[in-house]
């Protein structure tokens, strides 16, 4: 069973690791420790936020039902972009910080640091595929028949291609 507080902890670490020159340049303005973790969450958010706003007002001149093409074309750009994200988190929170050995005198299983390490590089993803949500959702305006399942079944599609992602990308 995993500890759920620890794991919190343990991802609050990994988001400080997640992006070392944006720690270093905040702890050079003194921030460290839960300063640096809300100062990254809303950076985060407000970055999403950016991008689904910006992409969405694109989004709403483009007709998804009447071309699926470049539905399918920004499904595929914003997967190669999450991807590559998702290498880059991969390596600084798993290969650039070396952390192992700093977790063995304490008592964490390997199995909650690498489900932490993972949830990080998987919450830092989804932040990035906040515009495909806004276009699953316009596409499901767009679309013809009963509104709130169209939602329901954009929604369920957003989080399946999310998953995917991670997956693809871990």
């Amino acid at each position: 069973m995993v500890d759920l507080h620890r794991l919190w902890a343990l991802i609050k670490i990994n988001l400080i690791y997640r992006q070392p020159e944006l720690t270093l340049r905040e702890r050079k303005n003194h921030k460290s420790g839960d300063q640096l973790i809300k100062k990254f969450s809303l950076m985060d958010l407000g970055s999403g936020a950016l991008l689904a706003i910006v992409f969405g007002w694109i989004f709403l001149a483009s007709d998804f039902i009447r071309s699926p093409g470049l539905f399918t074309l920004m499904v595929v750009w914003f997967g190669v972009v999450t991807i590559s994200q998702e290498i880059m988190f991969i390596y600084n929170i798993f290969f650039d910080n070396r952390d192992l050995n700093a977790y063995l005198p304490l008592p964490f299983k390997m199995s909650e640091l690498f489900l932490a390490k993972m949830l990080t590089v998987c919450r830092s993803t989804l932040l990035v595929t906040l515009p495909l949500y806004v276009m699953m959702l316009l596409t499901a305006w767009q679309a013809r028949g009963f509104f709130w399942l169209r939602v329901l079944v954009a929604s369920l599609a957003y989080l399946l291609l999310v998953i995917l992602l991670c997956l693809l990308g871990n």
